[in-house]
């Protein structure tokens, strides 16, 4: 007799990526301009990375986060645009390229994508906020031409008014004295009528995105894919092509905040508690695409054992093996 067959185990498959290293021996901090070694910061991470979870104080960039299908979208719109202002014409050549949203792409790809993206929105912002300026300077000039010669008609018209009224007072100082002297020389023709009062009648006149504060030593220290993003920035100093709102692509925005609260904690348990069957896809495609480390990958390795002890078979294809 043979022994007996154990059943087969699943695990969480680990993609194997190309991975360089951005991350610098010193870090420059952009307040204090202080550097900071990285292998200080790396050893004392789990006490330090729970003081900066949603410090805005100490946070680099504010993160926004949004679909890969969103960055894939305009930067093809704009591509596609650029092409058209400098006369290429379309061919098989000249189609869109970039394709955030390939669940293979590696890290450097989704970085330059991103990077690509944010300059783009970047420049699109200061030429529409030049327009704008521009747009309320004229405004304010006209507005001011406006008044002045508002002001110009009112004082034409006080004018005429004063003179109106200096007419008219002369007019009635002229027919009072009339009166006066007529009186004085012509004697009255009959007896004096009572007065009269006449009444005057008087007319009554009948207008989803998630935001993150987010650290460079934090991200870039534990996935591929912020490495490959913050690292450069931070290195090679280039941070003023950037707003100071990085927008990112993640697969599914919705299971983004777990997995960041998760690298600046590593609380296990918090994330575990939050994985089901409707959404462990979703955390799967977000820690492939952010290229995190193997822990991670651990933790949705332990939600399926612990959906397996409970009775339920964990087979999502492309995404768990038997081994």
């Amino acid at each position: 007799m043979g022994l007996p067959i154990s059943p087969k185990r699943k695990r969480v498959i680990l993609p194997i990526y190309k991975q360089t290293d951005h991350t610098p021996a010193f870090y420059k901090d952009p307040f204090t301009n202080k550097l900071i070694p990285t292998a200080y910061f790396l050893k004392n991470l789990d006490e330090i990375g729970p003081q900066h979870w949603r410090n805005n104080y100490t946070s680099d960039f504010l993160l926004r986060v949004v679909r890969t299908t969103e960055i894939d979208y305009y930067c093809n719109y704009f591509l596609s645009y650029s092409n058209i202002n400098n006369n290429e014409k379309g061919n098989e050549n000249n189609v869109p390229i970039i394709n955030c949203s390939n669940s293979n792409i590696s890290a450097s790809e989704a970085a330059e994508i991103t990077c690509h993206f944010n300059v783009m929105l970047y420049n699109y912002q200061q030429q529409l906020y030049n327009i704008i300026h521009q747009s309320q300077s004229q405004q304010q000039q006209q507005q001011q031409q406006q008044q002045l010669l508002q002001e110009q008609q009112q004082q034409q018209q006080q004018q005429q008014q004063q003179q109106q009224q200096q007419q008219q007072q002369q007019q009635q100082q002229n027919h009072h004295y009339n009166q006066q002297y007529l009186q004085q020389v012509t004697p009255p023709a009959s007896p004096p009528t009572s007065p009269t009062f006449n009444k005057q009648l008087q007319s009554s006149p009948s207008t989803s995105t998630y935001y993150f504060w987010a650290h460079t030593l934090v991200l870039a220290t534990q996935s591929g894919f912020f490495n490959q993003l913050l690292g450069p920035i931070n290195i090679l100093g280039n941070r003023s092509k950037y707003s100071n709102i990085l927008t990112i692509p993640i697969p599914y925005p919705e299971a983004f905040e777990p997995i960041l609260h998760w690298l600046y904690h590593h609380d296990d348990d918090a994330w575990l508690d939050l994985i089901t069957l409707e959404n462990f896809p979703k955390f799967y495609a977000n820690v492939s695409f952010l290229k995190l480390g193997r822990e991670a990958y651990d933790i949705l390795d332990a939600f399926i054992e612990e959906a397996e002890e409970m009775g339920v078979d964990i087979d999502f294809d492309g995404i768990v093996e038997p081994y």
